[in-house]
């Protein structure tokens, strides 16, 4: 395994969602997938090395989890891993045999448990139906994204493909988000939010 970058806690919805997790993991309950259809004339290594560009930007996408060696579960940043990209070839089967065959995958991939504790927490696979036409299916796991910042990521990964220009890495690291959260006052949140909402708060 590379070296670590960088350890911090979790932050609360991380919390929750590692305890879902591990309760039921071949669920796929916290695996969004996102699938494109792509056609015209690709690049494979290409797109492969956009996929890997934005490992090294993002911080997120080389964590693994921890729970067993400490009272708290903690994230674990590594400076290096190896992308979870896979290529298949259906270009041999009838279309309508290609449909079937992707619900097919697409519910045994989500149903895919990750080893939380060694990233990336996510796979991309590059599936071949003819000369001209893919899909691209990436799934990955709910600890690392949330939606919005799921397509942030992947509208990179297209830029970088199609245009080739540098971008640049966040300006914040997740860890000072969580640094940020941990100082805040959770009592006096609460108080707030219990007067704020008034009586409907009793319906949550």
């Amino acid at each position: 395994m590379p070296e670590i970058e960088d350890i911090y806690p979790l932050s609360p919805t991380q919390q929750g969602l590692l305890f879902h997790s591990l309760l039921a993991p071949g669920a796929g309950l916290y695996v969004p997938q996102i699938v494109l259809s792509l056609s015209g004339k690709l690049d494979a290594e290409r797109l492969q090395a956009a996929w890997n560009n934005a490992v090294q930007r993002h911080t997120v996408l080389r964590t693994g989890f921890q729970w067993e060696q400490r009272d708290e579960p903690f994230q674990v940043v590594y400076s290096a891993v190896d992308l979870g990209w896979t290529e298949l070839d259906w270009s041999a089967f009838p279309k309508n045999e290609q449909t079937t065959k992707l619900q097919a995958f697409l519910a045994a991939n989500r149903s895919e448990p990750f080893n939380l504790h060694r990233p990336p927490l996510f796979r991309v696979h590059l599936i071949r139906c003819s000369a001209d036409t893919y899909y691209l299916v990436w799934a990955y796991h709910h600890l690392l994204l949330d939606g919005w910042s799921a397509s942030r990521v992947l509208q990179e990964v297209l830029q970088d493909y199609l245009v080739g220009r540098g971008i640049q890495p966040p300006r914040t690291r997740y860890a000072e988000y969580i640094a940020w959260q941990r100082k805040q006052d959770v009592a006096a949140a609460e108080n707030f939010w219990t007067k704020y909402l008034g009586d409907d708060s009793a319906e949550f």
